[in-house]
């Protein structure tokens, strides 16, 4: 059976004026539970997200035994500079089994915690498309900006009366993409006009567009 942890914050930023941030442990459950903890590289390309080893953040302690019902403290240190986009990373929480399961499988604790260093400049900007997609409508938006984007909620007009709302809760990072499946009732036919409103972490982006169309419509906020 799975630790039950609770992590906080659920998400850090680092930046030259604040290069360290700290992470507190806490094991809700009744068994004690050996944790390790590391950081990736963050990337999103095709085949959705990629977590690569890297040296820009260290993480201190790497490996702890964390007793039930109590705390550890984890810290964090940046040792790169900003670059002209947002760095992104994942804190990596993983569950360490500490005996060999002879029968069936053993379920363990992984948590991914984002850490982001944002760029001297930061800008947010979407393109956003339709494609229809069985029941569903797939919202594409692509971030031509120069941080990552959190969507919270995806709001279509234009099929009637009531709009359409998707509650989400993706990321999508600088140069990538990312899609969020609304349900609808009945087939909606390429080239029919839409409104969308998605709600980030950012500001919120709105922008008109045709379902189908080859091309995404910039998104205003």
């Amino acid at each position: 059976m799975a630790a039950d942890l609770q992590v906080s914050p659920v998400r850090i930023v680092l930046d030259p004026q604040n290069p360290t941030a700290v992470m507190t442990l806490i094991n809700r459950g009744g068994a004690d539970t050996l944790l390790q903890l590391s950081v990736m590289t963050w990337s999103q390309g095709a085949g959705g997200d990629s977590l690569t080893p890297t040296r820009d953040v260290l993480a201190n302690p790497g490996v702890f035994l964390l007793k039930a019902n109590e705390q550890q403290v984890a810290r964090f240190a940046l040792r790169v500079s900003p670059d002209i986009k947002e760095r992104s990373y994942r804190i990596v929480v993983q569950e360490v089994p500490r005996q060999r399961v002879e029968n069936g499988l053993a379920t363990v604790l992984r948590l991914l915690v984002p850490v982001f260093v944002p760029p001297p400049n930061p800008g947010a900007s979407l393109e956003l498309s339709v494609r229809p997609q069985g029941d569903n409508l797939e919202v594409w938006a692509h971030n031509n900006g120069s941080v990552h984007v959190q969507i919270k909620n995806v709001k279509i007009s234009g099929l009637g009366a009531a709009p359409l709302n998707k509650v989400s809760n993706i990321y999508v990072l600088p140069d990538a993409s990312g899609a969020v499946r609304v349900p609808v009732t009945g087939a909606v036919k390429p080239g029919t006009p839409l409104q969308i409103t998605v709600e980030t972490d950012q500001t919120p982006f709105s922008a008109n567009v045709t379902v189908g169309a080859s091309q995404g419509a910039p998104a205003q906020p």
